[in-house]
């Protein structure tokens, strides 16, 4: 969600499942309700590889891209990537640090006392 040029906010899949569906709010709910706020972005002339970097630890899918000015001018995704690296390097570790469990939602951060 951008108001004037500013990025005030981002709809994901994720934001809608955890935000929306698993609460059981309707579709009449307003966007800025589930939205994530804190929108990580990446600059136009930065190189590939940071921005990557940047997707991984971040644990994102997509990311805005700003101009110099820090106009919103587009999106980069990780299938746009995998469109341009024929190699997949830079695309696998990116995947495998945004796949890579954290934080208190994360089940492989908590152990079960019925396992052994």
């Amino acid at each position: 969600m951008v108001e004037g040029k500013r990025i005030v906010g981002m709809l994901t899949d994720r934001d809608i499942a955890v935000r929306a569906a698993a609460v059981a709010l309707g579709s009449d709910t307003p966007v800025s309700e589930i939205m994530t706020r804190d929108v990580q972005c990446c600059q136009s002339v930065e190189e590939l590889d940071h921005a990557l970097d940047e997707m991984g630890e971040q644990k994102v899918r997509r990311m805005p891209v700003l101009s110099k000015e820090g106009e919103m001018v587009g999106m980069l995704s990780l299938a746009d990537i995998v469109c341009i690296d024929d190699d997949f390097r830079s695309i696998g570790r990116a995947l495998r640090d945004i796949c890579t469990p954290h934080g208190v939602h994360s089940q492989a951060a908590r152990t079960r006392p019925d396992i052994d």
